[in-house]
């Protein structure tokens, strides 16, 4: 008799045939067959792990007893395999399924078994395991259904469309009647989505909220919540990942009134460092109740606060603390702060070190000058004007050495100046587009501003003054048309000669200069003339007859032109590295010597 793996095994065939049906099984391809409900009377005998498949070891094991219930001839009967497994097990009609079963697998489709409520799935790719499964489904009487697949991992869907996975790990998601995602439970927290799946917030067992999420104007804002000396602490993030930056932080919990009863309070702070210094910007307090009070604060640049209280009154109180807490008079916020001229100090650099210590360290031009109005105007009774006999120094604002002067507090006063000086544009600045405008700028020089245009895709160039300058802007854009030029240039024609003499292209240039903002002064009047003729002379090169012509412009104009206004440019440079000067007594009284440097473009040195 054969016991399974017999020496004399292999004189037996390898395919063996079921009596009366089409089907054999192939006794040598054994192995992968997997437990269903109807194969388990022959499975059971052979699984000796139990783990639902057969290998390689159970797969001679069952090689064995199908020889032995068969007689060795290859041909199995029902009786055969009744006796062998006795007739309450459908031993017959178990190995008939592992025969369906073992031809899927083959052929590469999917074996399909149906026993009442329970429907069985397998698939073996033969492209690797990633592509096989197996599902086992059934169908309860409210016609809920649930899907194991061999993972651990099921499916349970539910007959209005609804439906919950459960993963390996525990996790279970669920999905409303649209596929849209409503909710997960993952390591003891809960998320519940709205509809549209813009928004979530997610609980744990205790069912206090730990994190809230939301879509606004397309970019995602989270607030993570922790819990602390009976305080909720809300941390709110915008962006996502390692991008996401802290906006704002607001600390919830209840608070005794004078009444004797208790209410919740808000407090909102704008970062991490403004909580630990207890540095709120809001407050509610009674939140939700008829004697909700609303909170506002504001500081001063010594840290005083003014506290502004809102209630169902509508009729605001402001009080005062100084950092500490203490209550102090009005007059002491926002009071001017005291400073010592020291020798050397000018104006602009007072002014741009007070703005630096209040949180502005790089103010725009009108934040400068508004700045610089302010500071001049409070002390008024102590600044100087020079009147002295240097011209390019007239009306110069300094102060002497160890004058006491005040410097306003332009937190208060400026900082939301920033915002006022963006241009509002509707495209964003190519890369190219940003780059021109740096290497414009660049070339210009402080003299000028180069900003972007609202469409975000052409340049402005203005004056200090902020006045647009349309021939400078169109040259920015790249618009300038030669033949345009020209014709404006010969509009200076005042005689109708149909050419420039040197007094017309002069008038032209000198016009040019000052509309672009070059200021003429006497001590620079000679080199721009001296330049202007030079350049005049460089452009008569085809008649050398004095007179320029429309063929001499269009020739040279463009070149002469732009070379002239370089060395125009150097002037201005040159002309700011000048005199090194003192005073005496009398600001009236100067003298040159080597002690100090003085820059005429901005003030005084003390």
């Amino acid at each position: 008799m054969v016991n399974g793996v017999g020496k004399n095994q292999n004189n037996y065939p390898d395919m063996m045939k079921l009596k009366g049906t089409d089907k054999s099984i192939d006794l040598k391809n054994l192995t992968n067959l997997q437990r269903t409900e109807q194969n388990k009377a022959i499975f059971d005998m052979c699984d000796h792990n139990k783990d639902g498949k057969i290998d390689e070891k159970e797969a001679q094991s069952m090689r064995g007893v199908l020889l032995n219930a068969s007689k060795g001839d290859g041909v199995l009967t029902k009786k055969e395999a009744n006796k062998l497994f006795g007739k309450q097990q459908n031993a017959f009609d178990a190995i008939s399924s592992l025969a369906d079963q073992q031809k899927a697998i083959s052929e590469g489709v999917e074996y399909k078994e149906v026993n009442g409520n329970l429907t069985t799935r397998i698939y073996q790719s033969k492209n690797g395991d990633q592509y096989s499964y197996r599902c086992d489904q059934t169908t309860n009487e409210k016609g809920t259904t649930t899907s194991v697949l061999d993972d651990g991992t099921q499916e349970i869907r539910y007959k209005d469309g609804s439906k919950q996975t459960i993963g390996q790990d525990g996790t279970v998601i669920f999905y409303d009647s649209k596929g849209n995602k409503s909710k997960v439970i993952q390591n003891g927290l809960t998320t519940t989505f709205t509809p549209d799946g813009n928004k979530s917030i997610t609980k744990n067992e205790n069912g206090q909220t730990v994190r809230t999420a939301e879509l606004r104007n397309n970019e995602e804002v989270r607030t993570e919540y922790e819990y602390k000396d009976g305080n909720s602490i809300g941390r709110e993030y915008t962006g996502s990942g390692s991008d996401a930056k802290l906006t704002s932080i607001v600390v919830s919990g209840r608070e005794k009134n004078p009444d004797g009863t208790t209410g919740t309070i808000e407090t909102r702070y704008n970062s991490e460092e403004d909580m630990t210094n207890n540095h709120p910007v809001s407050a509610i307090k009674n939140k939700g109740l008829p004697t909700e009070t609303t909170i506002s604060y504001n500081y001063d640049s010594q840290g005083n606060k003014m506290i502004t209280e809102t209630d169902q009154t509508k009729v605001p109180t402001t009080t005062f603390q100084d950092k500490d807490g203490n209550k102090i008079d009005s007059n002491q916020y926002d009071a001017p702060q005291p400073h010592t001229v020291t020798k050397g100090e000018t104006v602009s650099m007072i002014v741009k070190k007070a703005l630096a210590d209040q949180g502005i360290p790089n103010p725009t031009k009108d934040q400068l000058k508004d700045a610089t109005e302010q500071f001049l105007e409070m002390n008024k009774d102590v600044v100087k004007t020079y009147n002295g006999p240097k011209t390019q120094f007239k009306g110069n604002k300094y102060f002497y050495p160890n004058d006491q002067v005040n410097i306003p507090n332009f937190q208060q006063s400026i900082s939301n100046v920033y915002l006022n000086e963006l241009e509002v544009v509707t495209t964003k600045p190519s890369d190219e587009m940003i780059a021109k405008r740096k290497d414009l700028q660049a070339k210009l020089g402080d003299e000028f501003e180069v900003e972007y245009a609202k469409d975000g895709k052409s340049l402005e160039v203005r004056n200090k003054n902020g006045d647009i300058l349309p021939e400078a802007t169109r040259r920015a854009n790249g618009q300038e048309s030669n033949e345009d030029d020209i014709n404006l240039m010969m509009a200076s024609d005042a005689d109708g000669s149909k050419t420039l003499d040197k007094t017309e292209y002069h008038t032209f240039i000198t016009e040019m200069l000052q509309e672009a903002g070059i200021e003429i002064t006497d001590a620079n009047k000679n080199k721009i003339d001296e330049l202007i003729n030079n350049s005049f002379t460089s452009m008569d090169t085809i008649q050398k007859d004095g007179v320029l012509s429309k063929e001499e412009l269009t020739q040279n104009a463009q070149k002469v032109i732009e070379q002239l206004t370089d060395n125009i440019g150097n002037i201005d440079e040159t002309s700011t590295q000048t005199p090194q000067i003192n005073y005496i007594d009398n600001p009236t009284e100067i003298k040159d010597n080597n002690n100090f440097t003085l820059n005429p473009d901005e003030d005084l040195m003390a």
